[in-house]
C-alpha cells in the first residue's frame, strides 16, 4: 500500500476518490492531486475536498502554484 500518491488524471479525480472511499477510509495515505479540471462548470477541487472528508481526510486546495492542486491526509 503507498504511502504517498501524487495524481494527474485529467479530471477522472472526482471518480476515482469516490469508488476508493471504503479504502480510504482504512488506509492512512497522503495525496497532492491536480484538480485544475472543470466537470459541469465548476473545479474538480470542491468534490474532490468534500469526498476526502467523507472518508476521514483533511483535504485543502490552493492555486498557489500556478494551478488548482488538492492536498489530503488522513486524519489521526
Amino acid at each position: 500500500i503507498p504511502t504517498f500518491v501524487k495524481m494527474d488524471i485529467e479530471g477522472a479525480e472526482i471518480e476515482v476518490i469516490a469508488a476508493s472511499q471504503v479504502f480510504l477510509r482504512e488506509h492512512p495515505i497522503q495525496f497532492a492531486i491536480d484538480t485544475n479540471h472543470y466537470k459541469n462548470g465548476e473545479l474538480t477541487s470542491r468534490d474532490v475536498e468534500k469526498l476526502f472528508r467523507e472518508s476521514g481526510y483533511e483535504a485543502l486546495s490552493s492555486n498557489e502554484s500556478g494551478f488548482m492542486t488538492t492536498w489530503a491526509r488522513k486524519v489521526a
